[in-house]
């Protein structure tokens, strides 16, 4: 099932990518990659995305845990109907999982990849959180054209039956 590897790499790289900030960046704190545009900064993330409603892990961990479970059965139900639907909830799935393992070990989620291109843009992310975007971001465009494709396929059978009928 293309959704269920795509979950598993997913946190394979997310579980992987936090070892390695939280054992060679903690203490750094942050690492300029590119002036201007991209660093890695370490942070523990107790909320939300982009730190709303911190230090609310019950919480988060019920809410992570009946999405996750949603998405378990939509992915049973609907697998297998468009590779790229697939793709989507892997990366929705992998994303939530990767993040939710953070708050069940650590009690917090830790984030590290620091956009700063924009004066904007204050959050710092990580692996997960950027899955779960990039999947939702699919997912939405996706169903847009898929109605779109639906409903100029209903309309080519409209005209295909009208002229028949003249």
């Amino acid at each position: 099932m293309l959704s269920v590897i795509i979950a598993a790499a997913v946190v394979l790289l997310d579980q992987i990518s936090k070892y390695f900030v939280c054992h060679y960046l903690k203490e750094a704190g942050s690492i300029t990659l590119i002036e201007g545009v991209l660093k890695f900064t370490y942070v523990e993330n107790r909320g939300a995305a982009f730190g709303i409603l911190s230090d609310n892990r019950a919480v988060f961990m019920v809410i992570s845990i009946i999405i996750i479970a949603l998405l378990g059965y939509v992915i049973a139900r609907f697998h297998g109907q468009s590779r790229l639907f697939d793709a989507c909830l892997g990366l929705i799935l992998g994303g939530g999982i990767g993040n939710m393992i953070d708050r069940a070990v650590l009690g917090y989620v830790v984030d590290f990849i620091d956009f700063c291109a924009f004066d904007f843009w204050k959050w710092v992310f990580n692996v997960a959180d950027s899955a779960v975007v990039v999947g939702c971001i699919l997912a939405v465009v996706f169903v847009i054209f898929d109605k779109k494709a639906a409903t100029i396929g209903e309309k080519t059978q409209e005209t295909d039956v009208e002229s028949r009928d003249e």
